[in-house]
């Protein structure tokens, strides 16, 4: 199942100091966990990460 992703203005503005390389590999993995969200294998976040959820 495919999933509507939006980006917000503060997102593209921070994506537009990154290189147009950069900013089309960045877009190309959204794109890719999009249309495979449903088959990928979900971790929960541990540590110091936890404050990203």
């Amino acid at each position: 199942m495919r999933r509507h992703i939006e980006f917000t203005d503060k997102a593209f503005e921070g994506l537009e100091s990154l290189t147009a390389v950069v900013r089309e590999r960045v877009f190309k993995k959204v794109r890719w966990i999009n249309e495979n969200f449903d088959d990928i294998r979900h971790q929960s976040l541990s540590s110091n990460l936890k404050r990203f959820v």
